[in-house]
């Protein structure tokens, strides 16, 4: 089940010690690497993400307030969305869950909104994500080689040399799409 976040789930301090510790996990498949902490992950929830009316994240759920793990959709707009923060949390999770959690989201979305693009990002060497999005029907529609940026306890990658201290990453960002045509084509039983 999905379940969307609101200021009522986000102060549950079980569920930022879950999000805390899965981040920790998958630290080399974001963006911005650092130790997460349970406050700096509340900070995150209760200053970006629930004030952002371009965003939305939701919690996978079980039976029994399990949960598995997270996905969300940011930058929402009329043209397009972008699949965000799928992380599969719980090792215990049953084959499947993302890509049925992923189906789910997007129908809803593209049904809901009548955005006709769905969009997302992921790094190159994160070889079980794209094998996820192409079996979603993403295909690859640019890719961008990454600038790598380090201060005491982070690490940055971005698109944009910063500074001299920045070195060039030995991954890119792939950027993936997929029309709400092709999707309801790949996806008839949704």
């Amino acid at each position: 089940m999905l379940v969307r976040l609101d200021e009522t789930i986000a102060s549950d301090h079980g569920l930022v010690c879950d999000l805390t510790r899965w981040r920790n996990t998958a630290r080399t498949s974001f963006l911005t690497q650092f130790t997460a902490t349970n406050e700096r992950t509340s900070s995150w929830l209760r200053n970006v993400v629930l004030p952002n009316e371009s965003r939305m994240l939701f919690i996978i759920t079980g039976n029994h307030e399990d949960r598995f793990g997270h996905i969300g959709l940011n930058n929402i707009c009329s043209s397009h969305f972008d699949i965000d923060n799928v992380l599969r949390g719980n090792a215990s999770a049953k084959s499947g869950l993302m890509f049925y959690s992923a189906v789910s989201l997007m129908t809803w979305f593209f049904k809901s909104s009548h955005a006709p693009l769905c969009r997302l990002e992921v790094l190159s060497h994160n070889a079980a994500a794209i094998k996820l999005y192409h079996k979603l029907g993403f295909h690859e529609a640019d890719r961008f080689p990454l600038w790598r940026t380090q201060t005491i306890d982070t690490v940055t990658y971005s698109r944009e040399k910063s500074g001299r201290l920045s070195t060039q990453a030995p991954f890119d960002c792939i950027a993936m799409e997929i029309s709400v045509s092709a999707f309801f084509s790949i996806h008839s039983w949704a």
